[in-house]
């Protein structure tokens, strides 16, 4: 019911809100978009396809390792769930072991490329919450576990 709710209030929220060619909207990518069973999460994934509709950046950063197999096996999963219409992809080196600095300074990169974030979906804080690089920061409900 919750995915619901936030679902309905978020497209809701794109009918009063205004738009440049440089609005993004970020997403997570495990327990925000694709549940721990590899299927997607309906209600995100039908905002992540409004936002493509409305000609929005899509952007995805993910703690999921930048090494080739695991690019590739997320970039496959992406497309065979039409997820594919995304700007931009980040994945976390894996020398790096602070998933919420790797996030928070992905999210800067994404302000020092010139986008504004209106919104960052994630099932953690460190997916936005406090960070002024976030927009507004909607944290999703695990409603599996």
């Amino acid at each position: 019911m919750k995915l619901k709710f936030i679902e309905k209030n978020i497209i809701d929220s794109f009918n009063i809100m205004s738009f440049t060619e440089n609005s993004a909207v970020i997403f997570d990518i495990d327990n925000t978009l694709i549940d721990p069973y590899g299927r997607l999460i309906e209600e995100i994934a039908h905002i992540y396809q409004v936002c493509y509709q409305l000609n929005l950046k899509i952007i995805i950063i993910t703690s999921r390792p930048a090494t080739p197999e695991c690019m590739e096996y997320t970039q496959n999963q992406l497309y065979s769930l039409n997820l594919k219409h995304y700007h931009l992809l980040y994945f976390m080196k894996p020398t790096r072991t602070n998933v919420g600095l790797y996030k928070y300074n992905a999210r800067r990169d994404v302000f020092k490329r010139g986008y504004k974030t209106l919104y960052s979906f994630g099932d953690l804080d460190t997916d936005g919450l406090n960070c002024i690089y976030a927009g507004n920061f909607i944290k999703i409900p695990t409603t599996w576990i």
